[in-house]
């Protein structure tokens, strides 16, 4: 047994393990509604939150409920950590669920309606956050892993925060695969074709540098988060409330941003920038070595 094949016959016993701790235990998703703020807190943290079917598929039913009620005034969604380790936020689709469409689908030509269901499900839920984002603040606390086509439930959000302790990137592209899911949209919105290279290469963000890539719109530290997250809780019984939330969030990022500390991450960042305006927009290899 090769390398691969050991770590996907471990990560499938794991599985195993964990779905049957589920059925006395807690969900791989909670989804709660306190008064008016919906929460959706993904709860696979040895999976770094990683989404397969138990959690897209109540997910997407949880979003089509708030869509059809109107009863809801702010969303916000998280991930779960185990014992105050793994911080993830989520890390996007199941590679195993992914690896095993594929496999049978190179075998028998066929994809069964229960994975067609959850492939449909990855973008129906990315549609409602966009829907609700247009109504309601639809708040990402981006604490920990973000990756993959996780990344976009920060995207689609009216409010993504990230903490010291956020790594973003899209790490399929290093195997292979490719954005999907509108990943590729957004990183097209990004300045000076820096959505570009992430896109191309996986590069990793780190902190504050998810925020001033334009990527995460705040930044909090991780021990402030908790204090954050119940002075937005006390605003979301109120309605039409976007520009008193975005205060709190500018509150809490001024409060933990060192202006003199990001100022040389701002500057490497633009040095990046610079490089990726003239590298991607380049009509020919002369110019960009020019």
């Amino acid at each position: 047994m090769n390398q691969v094949a050991r770590k996907v016959s471990l990560y499938k016993l794991a599985k195993h393990i964990d779905n049957a701790g589920r059925v006395f235990g807690e969900p791989a998703v909670i989804l709660s509604k306190n008064d008016k703020v919906a929460s959706i807190k993904f709860n696979r943290p040895r999976f770094f939150n990683c989404i397969d079917e138990s959690v897209i598929t109540p997910t997407v039913d949880f979003l089509s409920q708030i869509i059809q009620e109107k009863s809801t005034n702010m969303l916000t969604i998280e991930g779960s950590n185990y014992k105050n380790k793994n911080h993830a936020f989520t890390t996007g689709g199941d590679l195993l669920m992914g690896l095993n469409i594929i496999y049978r689908k190179e075998k028998t030509d066929i994809i069964s309606t229960e994975e067609r269901l959850y492939l449909v499900n990855i973008y129906r839920a990315q549609h409602y956050l966009h829907k609700l984002g247009k109504d309601i603040p639809v708040i990402s606390m981006m604490d920990g892993v973000s990756m993959g086509s996780g990344v976009l439930f920060g995207l689609n959000s009216t409010f993504s925060i990230a903490t010291e302790r956020t790594v973003w990137s899209i790490p399929e592209v290093t195997i292979g695969g490719m954005p999907d899911v509108g990943v590729i949209y957004h990183m097209n919105n990004l300045p000076d074709n820096l959505g570009t290279m992430l896109a191309l290469t996986g590069q990793r963000l780190v902190g504050t540098d998810v925020v001033h890539s334009g990527i995460a719109t705040h930044f909090c530290r991780s021990e402030k988060l908790e204090d954050l997250k119940h002075e937005i809780t006390m605003l979301g019984r109120n309605s039409n409330m976007k520009d008193e939330v975005k205060r709190v969030f500018d509150k809490y990022h001024y409060e933990c941003i060192n202006e003199e500390e990001e100022k040389a991450k701002k500057e490497n960042l633009s040095r990046i920038q610079d490089v990726t305006s003239q590298v991607y927009t380049a009509g020919n290899i002369q110019e960009i070595f020019h």
